[in-house]
């Protein structure tokens, strides 16, 4: 059955509307970057309009940057109780990216959009790549938006959306993309959408965006110099702690035990170089290598 719109309504808010308060389902949708420009194209401000005109509540505290706020608002939204809210999950690649979606948080963010569906909200998460987000979060997701900045000849910027619903093959988890096709009541005809003009946000939702948006990106970049150092510390620290195996070879051909069981046995046990050398202190990994230095200088090789 097509979903049909009357002259006033905004097709984008009734098509919603259809599947959350009249289908009384969630929806997941990826909102991503063109083939050309996949940042500074509009994404999060396009996924914010959106969360305008289908979510009469929608504000600042519904976009969301870490897997705990995620949950924190989706608990929110469980207390308010009304049906058709939406969540904004703006930089999904981090909040959900492929190769940490071991991690609890990740795995609880799926959780919550796979039993969601009595909550009756509509999910956008922003990210540069469709294939950024993990591949159980895009199996979750029923529609895939690409957005184009335009800014027309009166200097008014607004998004060009092409909205698809995803299908998914069960069997090999391949996607298909269909365009969106409605019922226009005014012409009595199916409407196939291209994309969808969307403008900007409120001026009030932009500018609390912008602050909420670099406070995240100042506390991101600040955590990420804090690993940087600490990595840096932990390298200079095995830096500091490696061992010249030359060295410790010419000590070991030195002692005379250890002298002693290659010449009768043409090897020597890790145990008795540990026993020799602990003045040294080298770590079972360090006597399984200087092992086998030792036997090979031996031999000659």
């Amino acid at each position: 059955m097509l979903i049909s719109y009357s002259k006033g309504e905004l097709p984008l808010v009734k098509y919603h509307h259809h599947y959350l308060l009249s289908s009384k389902v969630a929806l997941t949708s990826i909102y991503a970057g063109d083939s050309f420009m996949r940042c500074g194209c509009g994404k999060s401000y396009t996924a914010m309009r959106t969360g305008e005109l289908v979510d009469k509540s929608f504000g600042i505290h519904k976009v969301v940057y870490t897997p705990q706020d995620f949950l924190k608002v989706m608990d929110e939204v469980e207390r308010e109780g009304t049906k058709g809210q939406v969540v904004v999950v703006d930089e999904g690649e981090i909040t959900a990216p492929a190769h940490l979606w071991q991690d609890f948080r990740n795995r609880a963010i799926g959780y919550s959009l796979a039993t969601g569906r009595y909550l009756q909200c509509l999910t956008i998460v922003v990210s540069p790549s469709f294939g950024w987000v993990d591949k159980r979060l895009r199996t979750l997701t029923n529609h895939l938006g690409f957005c184009n900045k335009i800014i027309d000849s009166g200097g008014k910027t607004k998004v060009n959306l092409r909205l698809y619903r995803l299908k998914t093959d069960q069997f090999n988890d391949k996607i298909y993309l269909n365009k969106i096709n409605m019922h226009s009541a005014e012409r009595n005809q199916i409407i196939t959408f291209k994309s969808f003009n969307v403008k900007l946000p409120s001026e009030a939702l932009c500018e609390e965006y912008e602050k909420k948006s670099r406070s995240f990106k100042s506390s991101l970049r600040s955590d990420l110099s804090k690993s940087m150092h600490a990595f840096d510390k932990e390298k200079e620290k095995e830096g500091s702690s490696k061992k010249d195996f030359s060295e410790l070879t010419r000590n070991a051909l030195k002692n005379d035990r250890i002298m002693q069981m290659l010449k009768d046995k043409g090897k020597v046990t890790a145990n008795l170089l540990k026993y020799e050398l602990a003045s040294e202190q080298l770590s079972n990994n360090q006597v399984s290598q200087l092992k086998t230095v030792i036997e090979l200088t031996w031999k000659g090789k």
